[in-house]
């Protein structure tokens, strides 16, 4: 995505839109430039911060002696890339798998992310997954509708998909919103099929850690 050396200078005193259209799955999608890292957000909801995407940051931060040990990472819900942006930052040299399913956001970040260790892939999360033969250190379940985690991702079944696609002593990072009673009951409902988990509270935002 081309900026000029203006608009990057001022997205270190606020958000510089650089982008606004539909995605293929999304009515509403705006890219910015936020103080020299991609937003990319709905209407109601930010995707992606860049290396400052909280739940990534926390997550990985709290795993950070394992990270050298990864070789591959796949992530369920790409967005904008932060989860391998981060990673990068971390000094991890992984294989990095983004699965997202609108190609319009893959249209828009798949430059920025010039980096061969690093993919996207069109499609389904859910389909995906229950197909997929490869057996990675780490599944990253990041994937929502505006603010809403959509109702397959808390089902057991594809919890268990998810898993398997792990490879022994991996991990699984699930980050999960909590905007009314009904995700409550679908989160506590989630968390109780884990058994060696922990959970890093921001906000409204769970992030789960769940060790396979």
């Amino acid at each position: 995505m081309r900026t000029t050396s203006f608009q990057r200078i001022l997205s270190y005193l606020f958000p510089i839109k650089i982008w606004k259209g539909r995605g293929d799955i999304h009515p509403q999608l705006e890219l910015f430039l936020y103080r020299g890292q991609w937003q990319l957000a709905t209407e109601d909801a930010i995707y992606s911060d860049g290396v400052r995407y909280s739940p990534m940051v926390k997550a990985f931060s709290q795993l950070r002696t394992q990270i050298p040990s990864w070789k591959k990472v796949l992530v369920l819900g790409g967005g904008a890339g932060s989860a391998a942006r981060i990673l990068r930052n971390m000094g991890s040299a992984c294989e990095v798998w983004l699965v997202e399913n609108d190609g319009q956001i893959i249209q828009l970040m798949e430059p920025e992310l010039p980096d061969e260790g690093v993919r996207y892939v069109c499609g389904d999360a859910e389909a995906f997954i229950t197909t997929c033969n490869i057996k990675y250190d780490v599944v990253v379940i990041d994937i929502f509708i505006g603010r809403k985690v959509p109702e397959f991702v808390s089902q057991n079944s594809f919890l268990v998909s998810c898993r398997s696609v792990c490879h022994p002593n991996g991990v699984m990072i699930i980050n999960f919103m909590i905007n009314d009673a009904a995700d409550s009951e679908r989160y506590d409902a989630m968390v109780a099929h884990f058994v060696d988990y922990s959970v890093i509270d921001i906000g409204i935002n769970k992030v789960i850690i769940v060790k396979v």
